[in-house]
């Protein structure tokens, strides 16, 4: 049974101890305990599951719709969020591109399967015609 200083990836140095078939590896540093409160943050469902945790306007009760509106309205108050104008800006134009884009997307798929449909519509019409002869011309 020998020791054996070892300096592992240069952090620190350990003394390996062999033993018949295994080898402990020991620190030489002295050992720190960690405490870690297991929940830092006082928190329940229960609390969750209320509408005023969100929003009071939304507190005042769920008689009327209008808790629906400002369940929305919450999301996209720019200002209550944050009164930085560049960060409000930035936001604004991002949410307007967004729909921007949504609004392109459903115009070019109109404007494709109306294309789509209308050459449809337009080639089963020249099949038509093709059997069409005039009266006079049948012979």
């Amino acid at each position: 049974m020998g020791f054996a200083p070892i300096l592992l990836a240069g952090l620190f140095v350990c003394v390996v101890r062999k033993e018949e078939d295994s080898m402990i590896i020991r620190s030489l540093e002295l050992e720190v305990k960690i405490l870690v409160d297991k929940d830092p943050v006082k928190t329940s469902f229960e609390e969750w599951a209320r509408p005023s945790n969100f929003s009071r306007t939304i507190a005042k009760g769920l008689d009327t719709t209008t808790w629906i509106w400002n369940l929305h309205v919450d999301a996209h108050d720019f200002d209550s969020h944050t009164t930085d104008l560049e960060e409000i800006s930035r936001k604004i134009f991002s949410a307007h591109f967004g729909q921007l884009s949504i609004i392109f997307l459903l115009l070019s798929d109109m404007y494709f399967h109306g294309a789509r449909f209308s050459i449809m519509k337009h080639g089963s019409a020249i099949l038509l015609t093709l059997d069409l002869a005039p009266r006079w011309f049948s012979q």
